[in-house]
């Protein structure tokens, strides 16, 4: 993938390994303070790199592939339907490496 105009990318330490599908190669998005971001290039094993424009993102800032945040949500069926799957294999395929944090029973 080529920038078609200069812009910053935001490498982001998730990839296939992960259980992020190739198959959001240049399609994903992703929300970041609640706006959403294109993925652009490749889903490489360990990364995905977002397209943020010129805004002013800084390392540890939450990143959402899906859910809610305050000021916007990303659905799993919404990403699902875009990559032609179900919800049920976007979320199966999170890997052992992702951290989990159970909330509530």
């Amino acid at each position: 993938w080529v920038t078609p105009k200069p812009t910053r990318i935001a490498v982001l330490p998730l990839g296939y390994a992960d259980g992020i599908s190739r198959r959001l190669t240049n399609a994903g998005e992703v929300l970041i303070r609640g706006k959403r971001y294109p993925m652009v290039g490749t889903v490489t094993m360990d990364h995905i790199m977002v397209d943020v424009g010129d805004d002013p993102i800084f390392p540890g800032e939450e990143v959402i592939l899906w859910g809610e945040s305050a000021r916007g949500t990303i659905q799993v069926s919404e990403v699902a339907k875009k990559i032609g799957t179900i919800p049920y294999e976007l979320t199966c395929a999170v890997s052992r490496r992702v951290k989990r944090v159970y909330v509530g029973e």
